[in-house]
């Protein structure tokens, strides 16, 4: 698998890559993603529209994923431009260059979508025609989407903080800062809002809790604790975003657990061995989770018991696997969506929406399927 990985000596930060097999650096151990394997379609899908968003990722390993919101849909390119379109058509709105480049995706609520660039900079823009409203420093690059409740856009920070912005002016209202280590995979967790708390994993293998009015520290839980002797074999990061459901809070981390908490104090209620390094997924009464090795594995929610796994996409670096009906949709890095059963995880559909790799979940809105490429290819898809 390749990832990107953050140094931070002395402060300053550094960023290389470097390929990585279940902690280990060697690329000539890597095995090969797996072949796919021919199968009888049991649905089919019809693609509804598609479009290109500009020139997507550029080769960058980030996680550019579309907003959806009021049957509209954004998203950004890495050199600046922004688009908004219609749902149902792929009908351009509007679109603005912004002309600084994007390390994150879109984030939003009912009046302004949120952008971060390079440069580390938060920007809010009218969703109606793109007009910039604010621009807001952080104190590094935002690489998950923006959240917006309570009044506040909240973020978290490259370099392991969560902050809180007005939604009307930019202003900074608070900031919690975590222990980071000095080597982790380049990327983050979506901040989640439930009541009056902020919850997201860290880098360091914790979840904290903070108050969304001052960020005050509620409770702080680790989900993995790291091991070995390189700082590549203690990697222990939960990039992906924590899940809430049914009072129980689901966290994976790289290298580490699949751990549910309470979502209320934290308290572990059971853990299992897991590495992973985006969002699980949640369904029927089962967590679904893309492995580090290109496994998809159904977990009971309740007794921890492995369901069901599905290992014929080993190695082809899946994204979070996202549930759409009955179904779990998952992409992998050559562009490729696989359509599986929630029920025993067998093949049920496959797609090729994008020419190259998949690194951002694939989003549901109503009936549709949304995918955007890391080559910038937008598309929307129902079941026929």
């Amino acid at each position: 698998m390749k990832f990107r990985i953050q140094w931070r000596p002395l402060g300053a930060l550094f960023f290389v890559m470097a390929g990585l097999l279940s902690g280990c650096g060697s690329d000539d151990v890597r095995p090969d993603p797996a072949e796919l394997k021919s199968f009888t379609p049991e649905i089919e899908l019809k693609r509804l529209w598609s479009r290109s968003i500009g020139d997507g990722q550029d080769e960058q390993f980030l996680k550019f994923a579309p907003f959806v919101v009021d049957d509209k849909v954004y998203a950004n390119d890495i050199d600046g431009e922004v688009y908004a379109m219609e749902l149902e058509s792929g009908k351009r709105l509007w679109d603005i260059d912004l002309d600084e480049p994007l390390v994150g995706g879109v984030g939003g609520d009912y009046r302004r979508i949120f952008v971060a660039t390079l440069d580390g900079e938060l920007l809010a823009l009218n969703r109606d025609n793109g007009e910039v409203l604010w621009r807001a420093s952080t104190s590094s690059e935002v690489l998950a989407p923006a959240v917006s409740g309570s009044g506040k856009a909240i973020v978290q920070t490259l370099d392991g903080k969560l902050a809180a912005y007005d939604v009307e002016d930019g202003k900074k209202l608070w900031e919690f800062a975590s222990n980071e280590p000095a080597l982790t995979l380049r990327g983050s967790s979506k901040p989640v809002l439930l009541q009056d708390g902020v919850i997201s994993g860290m880098a360091n293998g914790s979840v904290v809790a903070v108050s969304v009015d001052d960020g005050q520290l509620y409770w702080e839980q680790r989900v993995a604790t790291p091991k070995g002797r390189t700082e590549l074999e203690r990697l222990v990061d939960i990039d992906g975003d924590v899940l809430v459901q049914d009072g129980a809070l689901f966290a994976v981390s790289y290298q580490g657990q699949l751990s549910r908490l309470s979502p209320m104090n934290g308290k572990e209620e059971w853990s299992m061995p897991m590495s992973s390094y985006v969002t699980p997924g949640i369904g029927f009464t089962n967590i679904y989770v893309s492995t580090t090795e290109g496994d998809v594995v159904a977990i009971d929610r309740n007794s921890k018991k492995e369901i069901w796994r599905q290992s014929d996409l080993s190695y082809r670096e899946l994204s979070s696997p996202v549930v759409w009906g009955n179904y779990l949709a998952v992409g992998d890095l050559e562009g490729y969506v696989h359509i599986l059963s929630q029920v025993d995880g067998r093949m049920l559909a496959r797609i090729h929406p994008a020419g190259e790799p998949i690194h951002a979940a694939p989003l549901i809105y109503g009936n549709h399927l949304i995918i955007l490429g890391s080559d910038g290819d937008l598309s929307v898809w129902d079941i026929k």
